[in-house]
């Protein structure tokens, strides 16, 4: 940034302060809830199975129809075969928490196989849809992370419908550069239903008596922010001052973060949004 750029913000910050001390920026109450759960559909299934496809020795099968119900009491399945000198497990695990201002959904799958039988397979497939309403335009923070290990693979999505704007990965498979990855967006959701959706699978077999094992899991939270809190970490302070003096001038609204009033451009609007709320922010860590 230019030195007489830097100058006229040092000489406009004090009143702009003054004004913004008379009436600090406030969140109404109802705001909390900003993400409402109200559907869900999916599949989750465990599998394990020993001995010949056709005519097997073992096989445990679990199925079960996911809803919204089902993730928000948080669910677990497992299936399990043994014969002989040979083991096979599998599970799975799906949930959603909904909180004031927070909704996190995860899903994740493994399992193990050993022994020297023929077949000694181990399988988990799951899908889950999450469709929820944003009642107003907000800010929010997205993070997420997925893992595959071994014959595993996880993906996950989240965007609104008729809109462009999300977040999503690759498929993250045990021999892709996603196979262990993790990030945090900030962005604006607008009013309407989004969906959020993640898939986690494995299907490993035992090697020539080697035993294998594979995992995948997604983890994906979003979080609603106070409109000034510019760096997405649930306080505004001078962090968030700084950041919208580094970021001033043209910028594309939908990457960036310090542009608070969605304009395309950070000015001394975003300024006084931040000098507004410094004090009061509403929405906080705690």
């Amino acid at each position: 940034m230019h030195a007489t750029t830097l100058t006229t913000l040092a000489l406009a910050i004090p009143a702009l302060a003054t004004s913004a001390l008379a009436g600090p920026g406030q969140i109404d109450g109802n705001d909390h809830f900003a993400f409402q759960p109200t559907a869900a559909s999916g599949q989750i299934s465990t599998l394990t199975n020993i001995g010949q496809w056709s005519d097997p020795l073992c096989r445990t099968d679990n199925s079960a129809a996911v809803s919204l119900a089902y993730l928000l009491e948080g669910h677990s399945d497992a299936a399990a075969c043994a014969e002989e000198d040979s083991t096979a497990t599998a599970q799975s695990h799906a949930g959603l928490t909904s909180v004031a201002g927070q909704l996190r959904l995860t899903l994740s799958g493994s399992g193990n196989a050993a022994g020297s039988l023929e077949t000694v397979r181990s399988q988990h497939d799951a899908r889950t849809d999450v469709q929820f309403e944003v009642a107003s335009t907000v800010r929010a923070r997205v993070d997420w992370s997925v893992n595959a290990e071994g014959d595993a693979a996880a993906a996950f999505k989240l965007g609104g419908d008729g809109a462009d704007a999300g977040v999503d990965t690759p498929d993250a498979g045990s021999d892709s550069p996603y196979a262990a990855a993790s990030g945090t967006r900030i962005f604006r959701m607008d009013a309407g239903v989004w969906t959020m959706s993640a898939t986690t699978e494995h299907d490993t077999l035992a090697q020539t008596s080697k035993p294998a094992t594979s995992s995948a899991s997604v983890d994906l939270t979003i979080t609603q922010l106070h409109p000034a809190d510019v760096d997405g970490d649930r306080d505004v302070d001078v962090l968030d001052i700084l950041e919208v003096i580094n970021s001033w001038g043209g910028c594309n609204a939908d990457d960036c973060n310090a542009d608070i009033t969605w304009n395309g451009v950070v000015d001394v609007e975003d300024l006084r949004e931040v000098l507004a709320s410094i004090n009061n922010p509403g929405l906080s860590q705690g």
